[in-house]
């Protein structure tokens, strides 16, 4: 049901420093980098990036460009530092239902994901998604870094 570990999210307010610091000083590779698109999410969020090293295993960057929580995303605040950490469900549909049995509160994000996310019982935030969330992400990716050649 549930099929790995495929990446932890942590937000940034600095991006450039960030990248510096994990790409340029720790060797990370920058997978995907986009601009977020207005209302694809919450309105914190300026930009992402997936970023990898050895594995395969990714951390997702978060550009914050406010504090203010955006009243349209049901989901925590972006803030600095470790967000959650995403499992990746080869049967969503299967693993919300389990989840839902063990008495787990499921919440979604913003009506333009399909993933949700629970809370484990330190307050943690896991974000459960389905596979092809994963392809979704490489798509926007590619048609942003297409917006962005010159013509």
């Amino acid at each position: 049901m549930f099929k790995r570990l495929d990446h932890i999210g942590v937000g940034t307010a600095d991006a450039e420093r960030f990248l510096d610091f994990y790409v340029g000083i720790l060797g990370f590779e920058v997978r995907e980098q986009w601009d977020a698109k207005p209302g694809g999410g919450s309105s914190q969020v300026a930009g992402l990036a997936n970023l990898t090293l050895g594995d395969g295993a990714v951390i997702e960057m978060f550009s914050i460009q406010s504090d203010e929580a955006d009243p349209t995303y049901n989901g925590p605040p972006f803030r600095p530092g470790l967000r959650n950490m995403c499992i990746e469900a080869e049967d969503f549909d299967a693993a919300v239902e389990y989840l839902t049995s063990k008495g787990i509160e499921i919440h979604r994000a913003h009506p333009s994901n399909p993933a949700c996310w629970i809370e484990d019982p330190d307050g943690n935030m896991l974000v459960i998604f389905p596979s092809f969330v994963y392809e979704n992400y490489k798509k926007m990716a590619e048609q942003a870094s297409e917006s962005d050649e010159p013509e």
